[in-house]
């Protein structure tokens, strides 16, 4: 489809997008806003900042009534705050985050402030890029991310092929990566 549009209509690259269904569209900007997280999440691991223990300069995202991030409130961490949202973090009441990009995105300050725009930088990106006047359903405003996510209501049955797992995770987590986690080697191999 896409390929067929451009060879009918060379260069237009928007034309070609919106010959996809919607949620098709919707991926490429997505996948890319996952791209640009990843590359912040493996800058902060490789520069030893935990996961898992707030830094001031980061943003949480504070628990909803389920126990999920709220992606909509975002609390600043600072010197003053930091006690507060340490406790908050270990009891699951607040999760440490990274932007996905947008048109309107807040970034952190500190360290984590740093490496998200360093990110973006190197990929020279500015806000509006997230604007498509052309598809407008395809333009950002951005948002965050938790840093780790959780599995809930895990269940394993052994069964004569081999074993079953069950478990609910959030948005945007996959469960190749649980799974991973749990075998310790590639699902290549499988």
């Amino acid at each position: 489809m896409v390929i067929g549009f451009l060879e009918r209509n060379p260069g237009d690259f928007a034309g070609a997008i919106c010959v996809l269904p919607t949620n098709l569209q919707m991926m490429f900007v997505h996948a890319y806003q996952s791209y640009l997280f990843n590359l912040m999440l493996s800058e902060r691991m490789r520069r030893g900042m935990p996961l898992n223990a707030p830094s001031v300069g980061d943003i949480v995202l504070p628990a909803d009534r389920d126990g999920n991030p709220d992606h909509d409130k975002q609390v600043p961490v600072t010197r003053t705050n930091i006690d507060l949202v340490e406790r908050q973090v270990r009891d699951r009441r607040a999760f440490i985050s990274a932007t996905l990009f947008g048109s309107e995105s807040v970034l952190a300050e500190g360290e984590m402030g740093k490496i998200e725009r360093q990110a973006i930088q190197r990929e020279g990106l500015r806000p509006e890029d997230f604007l498509v006047p052309a598809i407008p359903h395809c333009s950002s405003r951005g948002s965050r991310r938790e840093l780790i996510c959780e599995y809930r209501d895990l269940r394993l049955d052994v069964g004569e092929d081999g074993y079953t797992a069950s478990f609910f995770l959030g948005k945007g987590c996959y469960a190749t990566v649980l799974l991973r986690e749990f075998m310790k080697s590639d699902l290549d191999e499988y």
